[in-house]
C-alpha cells in the first residue's frame, strides 16, 4: 500500500475543475486516450505515507493496541517518513518450552 501511494501521481484540480461534472470511467484519460483538455490547469503532486502497525492480542484492549500503533507511527515519522514501523512483539512472561524439553 505504501509503495502504491508513493508511485502514484495525485492531481490537484483548479477551481473550475472542482465543479461536479460527469467523468469517464477512467478519470485519468478522456475517451480518446489522452488527458482531458481541462487537466492543463491541474497540478500533479507526489504523496508519501508513514504507517504504524500494531498486532491485536487477546489480553490487550483496543485502546492499548491503538496506542502502540500510534507510537509506531511516530517512530516512522521520526525515522525519516515514508516508511512503516511495526510494534515489537510483546514480552513473554513465561518461557515457552517444547514438549521435547519437558520429557527429559
Amino acid at each position: 500500500m505504501r509503495l502504491n501511494i508513493e508511485n502514484s501521481a495525485f492531481r490537484v484540480r483548479s477551481g473550475q475543475e472542482r465543479r461536479k461534472i460527469s467523468r469517464p470511467a477512467d478519470r485519468r484519460k478522456g475517451t480518446n486516450g489522452r488527458a482531458p483538455a481541462n487537466s492543463r490547469t491541474s497540478t500533479f503532486i507526489s504523496v508519501t505515507v508513514s504507517i504504524g502497525v500494531a498486532e491485536s492480542r487477546s489480553k490487550a484492549s483496543m485502546d492499548e493496541i491503538i496506542e502502540e500503533a500510534d507510537q509506531a507511527l511516530y517512530r516512522a515519522k521520526k525515522g525519516g517518513r515514508n516508511r512503516i514501523e511495526i510494534t515489537a512483539p510483546p514480552k513473554q512472561t513465561k518461557p515457552i518450552r517444547s514438549k521435547r524439553a519437558v520429557r527429559r
